[in-house]
């Protein structure tokens, strides 16, 4: 379950969204292909669904939920937010990796795994853009370290201005 922020089309909505994030930060574990398919029952009109995630889940289960979001008529953009630090994986020494949603830990040396890590990362990151282009879905990627109202606010307008 989690909070929804009530359609709008004013200008300030954006605003109000942005407030709602960041007063209620990302808690406990995710399933996002259910928290998907949970936002279908309470969207009544054809609506823009904008997904911000890591993208860390299974990713046939996402992308199926998210290619039903869109089969429903909804306007959909994923924001895939990633760390640079797992873009490019640039740890030299032994380094201990900890889950945030279950707090498991794994030392790892980086030197050992890097090839492998980058070549699945960058395949996971290409299945993701690949499925969703194929299906009208937008991707971008937004660095973590970007604010996001500030990523979205500017995607948004570029985006409409393409529209006109």
């Amino acid at each position: 379950p989690g909070l929804l922020v009530p359609p709008r089309c004013r200008g300030s909505h954006l605003n109000q969204i942005m407030r709602t994030m960041i007063q209620n930060p990302p808690t406990g574990t995710t399933d996002l292909a259910a928290s998907l398919r949970s936002t279908l029952g309470v969207l009544k009109r054809r609506s823009l669904v904008v997904l911000i995630s890591d993208l860390i889940d299974d990713p046939e289960a996402t992308l199926k939920a998210i290619r039903l979001v869109r089969s429903h008529r909804h306007d959909v953009i994923v924001f895939h937010v990633q760390d640079p630090a797992e873009v490019n994986f640039t740890f030299q020494t032994a380094t201990l990796f900890r889950d945030l949603e279950t707090g498991e830990q794994i030392e790892v040396d980086p030197a050992t795994v890097r090839t492998e890590y980058l070549a699945r990362f960058k395949e996971v990151q290409d299945l993701y853009r690949r499925k969703l282009q194929e299906s009208g879905i937008e991707y971008a990627v937004l660095d973590l370290h970007q604010p996001y109202e500030n990523a979205l606010r500017t995607y948004l307008q570029k985006r409409a201005s393409m529209r006109i």
